[in-house]
């Protein structure tokens, strides 16, 4: 069975709506959007990507390295949805900006199944971990169809420092990450999501790993 087909069946699986969270409270989870040197086109599919979320409690944040011209995008992701905000100044102070519960970096690369942050919601509201990350499947810009699955194992400190496995999307909760990320703008995704889980990683007590993409 290949890989696009073996998704497809778990995707068929799931169910049509997730649950809300057993408690009332519906953490608000902060997604911080990287983007280098990516035309706008990709950075719409990413945010769109976002946008669609079953899950309604999220913020974005879109950080943009390159001069692109997005004055048009702007105003069109504006007008749509208040949770989407642009970072600007190189001196802005990150911590700030994150409002939300549990934080995590992604890319323009990165999509997220439409029901993820359910998911990750439910897992955050039944186990409170510090940190949070699920599987993830390769697809090919191509074709869009699987190249890879990447089947993450159980967190292991030592393993992250060598490997820093977890990859893009990783949930943090964000009292554990440091006031200030100096120089943000200039790393790239996985660079500052790599930062952002070294300087939580001395108060971890619990992580959680999702087993599905």
């Amino acid at each position: 069975i290949s890989l696009t087909r073996w998704v497809e069946f778990l995707r068929s699986t799931r169910p049509e709506r997730y649950p809300t969270p057993k408690n009332s409270h519906k953490p608000l989870i902060t997604i911080l959007l990287k983007s280098g040197h990516c035309d706008s086109k990709a950075l719409y599919r990413s945010i769109q990507c976002i946008a669609d979320q079953s899950y309604p409690n999220w913020e974005l944040l879109v950080s943009v390295g390159s001069a692109l011209k997005l004055s048009k995008l702007r105003r069109l992701v504006w007008s749509r949805d208040s949770r989407i905000k642009w970072l600007g100044g190189t001196r802005d102070n990150l911590a700030e900006k994150i409002t939300g519960d549990y934080v995590c970096v992604v890319d323009p690369a990165i999509r997220f199944e439409n029901s993820a942050l359910s998911q990750h919601a439910i897992a955050i509201s039944s186990h409170q971990p510090d940190i949070l990350y699920s599987d993830e499947a390769v697809i090919s810009s191509n074709t869009g169809r699987i190249q890879n699955l990447l089947l993450r194992p159980a967190f292991s400190v030592d393993y992250f420092l060598a490997t820093a496995f977890t990859g893009l999307g990783t949930l943090i909760k964000t009292s554990l990450v440091v006031n200030q990320i100096p120089g943000y703008q200039e790393k790239s995704a996985d660079q500052l999501s790599e930062a952002l889980i070294l300087t939580s990683i001395p108060n971890i007590k619990k992580a959680l790993h999702i087993p599905d993409v």
